[in-house]
């Protein structure tokens, strides 16, 4: 029998659009050699944190198909701005190093669990299979 946490987010719900979010910052704020915070601030920053959020915001869209509104609430944006965001880091694939490196990060949150999915894991009981 499983157990089940009370903070286990439904699909789409708030929390794991957050926890979608700060992965996906922080695997851009990685590569782009920029601090989570700075991805996250609620300023602009300079221009590798813009590239970094800009990224970020595209992966969370791409990676897990999150709606452009939702993506643009995780970030404390507006849902013209993640358009926007997605768009600019759409043009630039065109370019083959910056596209590999958004398939290397798509292909990394694209093997993350799902939010929360760890903690049911966690609280199976010994012998009990994954449904």
């Amino acid at each position: 029998m499983t157990r089940t946490l009370h903070i286990r987010a439904a699909e789409g719900a708030p929390c794991a659009d957050r926890a979608r979010a700060r992965l996906a910052a922080a695997a851009a704020a990685c590569a782009f050699g920029v601090s989570p915070a700075e991805v996250e601030a609620p300023t602009r920053g300079h221009n590798a944190a813009v590239l970094a959020r800009h990224t970020a915001i595209y992966l969370m869209h791409v990676v897990w198909g999150v709606p452009m509104a939702r993506v643009g609430r995780a970030f404390s944006r507006d849902r013209s701005t993640a358009v926007w965001a997605c768009e600019r880091i759409e043009d630039r694939r065109d370019d083959a190093a910056f596209d590999a490196l958004l398939v290397a990060l798509e292909d990394c949150l694209g093997a993350a669990p799902a939010p929360f999915e760890a903690v049911t894991l966690l609280l199976r009981q010994p012998g009990e299979r994954h449904v």
